[in-house]
């Protein structure tokens, strides 16, 4: 069965990109990840990801999820049709 899809995945723990990484390469075509949401316009124009998993927090102890809101609006402002997930470590979210 061949491989389809490719998979962006921004995170700011490095230990969620390689578990996500490792555990998503076997399904899909191909996975990129960063760490820096200032690097997400440059993916999504020269990776081009059928699915991006977005981070909520990317600063020690945020646990509002503003950031990821803010990340997304800038997703939603360069492709409208991007598919978006957002993941979190916290269990306590709305």
């Amino acid at each position: 069965m061949e491989k389809q899809g490719k998979i962006f995945i921004v995170d700011d723990n490095e230990d969620v990109l390689i578990a996500l990484h490792y555990m998503l390469e076997p399904f899909v075509e191909k996975v990129r990840v960063t760490t820096q949401p200032s690097r997400i316009e440059h993916y999504i124009s020269t990776f081009q990801p059928d699915v991006i998993l977005l981070d909520m927090n990317f600063s020690k102890d945020a646990v509002s999820g503003e950031e990821g809101y803010d990340c997304l609006a800038k997703i939603m402002a360069i492709d409208p049709q991007s598919v978006v997930l957002f993941i979190t470590a916290f269990v306590t979210t709305e």
